[in-house]
């Protein structure tokens, strides 16, 4: 579901401005100023404006989502987690870009994306389909980045379709 590459970003950055601005996300990503940020940002009047970026249909922003998301953030440690997560991120060495891991891959791979993903724009699914030949794509319509909650029945639908199909591959 959706790609996330986190190393992406740095192909943003002009290579000269890199160490000023990895300077500045290391300053933003310290424990001083992420923990109370985080215990701001875990407020359901806050996550639901998040979620509202990441679901394409704002019909499926129910209560009930919000309240699944914020509640893991209330147990003890969350907000260390939280910090651990961001710092891990904006270090360069994060991950392996998939640029780099995809082409090598020799096992039969599907790949499901929202066509409204704002997240993760859903111009990266070309970008990484085309680095891998065993990579079949689905692009589903008036769907964000949570494919698998938008639309659960047609995402099962589709993994129980490219299972039974023999190397992965879905008819059409």
């Amino acid at each position: 579901m959706s790609l996330p590459d986190p190393s992406l970003r740095e192909d943003l950055v002009p290579a000269w401005c890199r160490p000023v601005a990895s300077r500045v996300e290391r300053a933003f990503a310290a424990d001083w100023l992420l923990k109370p940020l985080f215990y701001w940002v875990r407020r359901p009047q806050v996550v639901r404006p998040w979620v509202g970026l990441a679901y394409a249909n704002p019909d499926t922003i129910a209560d009930e989502l919000v309240d699944i998301l914020v509640t893991p953030a209330r147990d003890r440690g969350a907000a260390q987690a939280f910090s651990y997560i961001l710092q891990a991120m904006v270090n360069p060495k994060f991950g392996p870009r998939v640029s780099r891991i995809l082409p090598d891959l020799e096992i039969p791979i599907l790949l499901i994306w929202g066509k409204q993903d704002r997240m993760v724009p859903s111009s990266f699914a070309k970008i990484f389909a085309a680095l891998n030949p065993r990579v079949q794509l689905v692009e589903l319509d008036n769907v964000g980045h949570c494919p698998q909650d938008e639309c659960p029945q047609q995402v099962n639908a589709i993994i129980e379709d490219w299972l039974l199909y023999p190397k992965g591959q879905l008819p059409g």
